[in-house]
């Protein structure tokens, strides 16, 4: 087994995901619905998006981590209706 990296606050990564079997199962509306999934995930995290390639059988991302912030509890129902689209908070 692999040995865990430690992922650190300022650095920017390069993640790789790729699907089971290498089987090609995104088409064009299930790749478009990945990057929306991926961008409010981001938005909701607090990480920047800098870059991403989304084939049918892998997906290639490059995020930015910030330093962690304060958040009050208005900025976090803010990132939960961002993640969740439809406000289940109100």
């Amino acid at each position: 087994m692999r040995k865990l990296r430690e992922n650190r606050h300022n650095r920017v990564y390069h993640l790789i995901s790729r699907i089971a079997h290498r089987a090609f199962y995104l088409d064009a509306d299930e790749r478009d619905r990945f990057i929306d999934v991926m961008k409010r995930s981001a938005a909701f995290s607090g990480v920047w998006l800098l870059a991403w390639c989304v084939m049918t059988n892998h997906v290639h991302i490059l995020v930015y981590v910030p330093e962690p912030e304060k958040l009050s509890d208005d900025d976090i129902l803010a990132r939960m209706r961002t993640l969740y689209r439809k406000s289940r908070f109100d």
